[in-house]
């Protein structure tokens, strides 16, 4: 699994980076629906 480091920025954004592969990443953008 990746680690994930979450941040939120200002306007209550949240920035979601995945250390790892690009399935991990698919998966983060399913849960969360606002991965670049």
């Amino acid at each position: 699994m990746a680690s994930y480091r979450a941040a939120l920025r200002p306007g209550g954004v949240v920035m979601i980076t995945a250390v790892d592969d690009q399935f991990d990443q698919a998966l983060l953008r399913q849960a969360f629906g606002c991965f670049p």
